[in-house]
């Protein structure tokens, strides 16, 4: 048995009043499964207050249906580790960690930083210390 397609949407579902009032909608971005043997499956991402749903379908549709396509559906473990191994050119950190790092350029130096002439192996007369 093969996985022959892989579809996916995203679905809006209100949130009741007393449940979210900061969140009018959450979204879902939903994958459904076919086999040629005819057995379908159904898998779903929920996505809080909505923000960001078109990113995950996005990486569904073009990082990971590609890789998962034409696989046996029964093999878990194989499926897992393609999709990890499609996964492997993205930093685990996200776009939050790397905002928050503070950005230097190669050729600056702080107090307690390296510069490019010490990774050369040149001394800094900078510090007082020759």
């Amino acid at each position: 048995m093969k996985i022959t397609s892989i579809e996916s949407f995203v679905l809006a579902v209100p949130t009741p009043k007393p449940m979210a009032l900061q969140y009018p909608r959450h979204k879902l971005v939903v994958a459904e499964i076919s086999t040629d043997g005819g057995i379908g499956g159904l898998g779903y991402s929920l996505v809080f207050g909505g923000g960001g749903a078109e990113a995950v379908h996005a990486y569904l549709e073009t990082r990971l249906a590609p890789v998962l396509v034409g696989e046996d559906p029964l093999f878990v473990e194989r499926l897992w580790e393609r999709m990890f191994r499609a996964d492997m050119g993205i930093k685990k950190q996200g776009s939050r960690s790397r905002a928050s790092r503070p950005t230097r350029s190669r050729r600056s130096t702080s107090a307690f930083g390296t510069s490019q002439a010490k990774r050369r192996g040149c001394r800094s007369t900078s510090s007082g210390a020759r």
